[in-house]
């Protein structure tokens, strides 16, 4: 019975996911028929003391870096087999702390974290830290004090992107130096539409973007919350070149209220946004702020290669709010009803 129960839920779910396909722009842009995905298994969190995560990244033998501020640090690694825990970034302005983080990029052995006060990105060596039972880290770069900056995201040959708008050059995204010198950029998406933005508004909008690399840094995909917006670019020569662009909801269909605060007609897009040498995966909501009690969450699961050419979809059987992906896996972190990891596995559609 209990079977039969959650397989009448998850048919719902996937009747609810199928309306959402047929009135949501960006899906049907897609031209792809979705493949439903079950859970493998659910690991606990909250019996480690875990309540929330912005962020996570899985590493080799279960082991996974959380971003999930606590007490006194902001990220920890914590081995999700065994409960073991090992503190990475304290909550501070001295050496090796962070005051302000807004960047979390996972490499294969490596976490890229960026820290808007000081001015910094560092690198925290994974194996490294885990033998030696603290943060290993070395700062890869860091730069002036510069305005209209935010979200930066470390690339490679000491180049960096980052969002923020600029009242002169209203730009989506720069590529920077080591220095922060703007090198090149990319226009802000839907120009008419945000032509009535103030300048307030804008800077909301267009900072609400996030960013992915590939692991040789010269490929960046771009993404952003507020609208379904993506980027595909590639660094040439210290210069960003676009290789294609999606915007495939206009702004006004969505009725933004740039008031300061959550709007119940602000549509959630893309969330959540990984990468390897193929492909880009990302987690896509289409929901509007407040539309459900879980509306933070998402289960639909979108694979592009880097050309920017849409190669599979997924719906996941269970929201989640952050993912990752490693080893042919889904990890995804729910905090619903209470936090959880959750391991789905993924298909080699390459067949």
């Amino acid at each position: 019975m209990k079977i039969r129960i959650y397989s009448f839920i998850f048919l719902l779910c996937l009747l609810g996911c199928s309306g959402l396909q047929d009135n949501d722009p960006y899906l049907r842009s897609l031209g792809l028929d979705s493949i439903s995905l079950e859970p493998l298994e659910a690991v606990d969190l909250d019996q480690y003391g875990f309540i929330s995560c912005n962020e996570f990244a899985v590493f080799e033998n279960d082991w996974m870096a959380i971003w999930c501020p606590r007490d006194q640090y902001f990220v920890s690694l914590l081995n999700f087999r065994t409960g073991q825990e090992i503190p990475l970034l304290r909550r501070g302005r001295g050496p090796g702390e962070f005051a302000n983080p807004t960047g979390f990029d996972a490499k294969t052995r490596s976490l890229l974290m960026s820290d808007s006060s000081s001015h910094t990105i560092v690198s925290v060596d994974i194996p490294q830290s885990i033998a030696a039972g603290r943060a290993m880290m070395d700062t890869v770069l860091q730069w002036k004090d510069v305005p209209y900056m935010v979200r930066p995201h470390c690339l490679s040959n000491g180049y960096f992107v980052a969002s923020g708008i600029n009242p002169s050059t209203p730009e989506w995204f720069t590529l920077r130096d080591s220095e922060g010198n703007v090198l090149s950029g990319l226009p802000a998406p839907f120009p008419e539409e945000i032509k009535s933005m103030n300048m307030s508004a804008l800077a909301s909008f267009v900072g609400s973007t996030i960013f992915t690399s590939s692991p040789s840094g010269d490929l960046v995909c771009a993404a952003m919350v507020p609208a379904a917006a993506l980027s595909f670019s590639s660094v040439v020569n210290g210069s960003l070149r676009e290789t294609i662009r999606i915007e495939a909801d206009p702004l006004r269909s969505t009725t933004i209220k740039w008031n300061g605060t959550p709007s119940k007609t602000l549509k959630r897009n893309f969330v959540s946004v990984r990468s390897d040498s193929r492909n880009v995966y990302l987690l896509y909501s289409g929901e509007f702020v407040g539309q459900s009690d879980t509306s933070d969450e998402c289960n639909r699961f979108i694979i592009y290669d880097w050309a920017g050419t849409p190669v599979h979809s997924f719906i996941l059987s269970h929201r989640i709010g952050s993912m990752d992906v490693r080893n042919g896996k889904i990890y995804g972190i729910s905090i619903y009803p209470s936090i959880r990891l959750l391991i789905f596995d993924l298909p080699d559609y390459s067949k």
